[in-house]
């Protein structure tokens, strides 16, 4: 008799425990920083490696002449020992699971065979645009832009 009334109430301890939990692991992804590639891409083929992984490979991408973004981003978010990667194509998006334990962020976008290398510096701003910007575009070579904030488009 005394069983039949807890038993629920434990259950519903375990339903409760279960969804905190869970809730917590999903709030606490912090999101370690995040690259959009940006102006000025021009069917240009676009691989992208972060500490040695390659993100994207071969893309041909060109930027939306009206609004100056290709479409293609990353983000890497961490929860205590885990981490993940979120990319993000015209197409799709995928998440890998991954983990850098560098903290040393090492980026190297090849474009058009020239390939650009950038040790992320996040004291500048964790949401970062690539660029093709440059007067040197032609040859594949790109710039980086930092953003504390919420990137605006002007």
């Amino acid at each position: 008799m005394i069983t039949e009334k807890i038993t629920p109430i434990i259950i519903l301890m375990l339903l409760i425990s279960c969804k905190t939990t869970l809730q917590n692991k999903v709030l606490k992804n912090k999101n370690i920083f995040s690259i959009s590639l940006g102006s000025c891409f021009e069917n240009d083929s676009i691989s992208i490696e972060l500490n040695g992984s390659k993100i994207f490979n071969n893309e041909i991408i060109t930027s939306d002449k009206t609004i100056g973004t290709t479409g293609y981003y990353f983000s890497y978010f961490e929860y205590k020992n885990e981490g993940k990667i979120i990319t993000q194509t015209k197409d799709k998006k995928k998440e890998v699971k991954q983990y850098l334990n560098n903290k040393n962020y090492k980026v190297k976008i090849t474009i058009n065979g020239y390939e650009n290398y950038f040790l992320l510096d996040l004291s500048k701003g964790r949401n970062i645009m690539i660029e093709k910007c440059t007067e040197n575009r032609h040859l594949g070579i790109a710039k980086i832009n930092y953003y504390k904030g919420i990137i605006y488009l002007d």
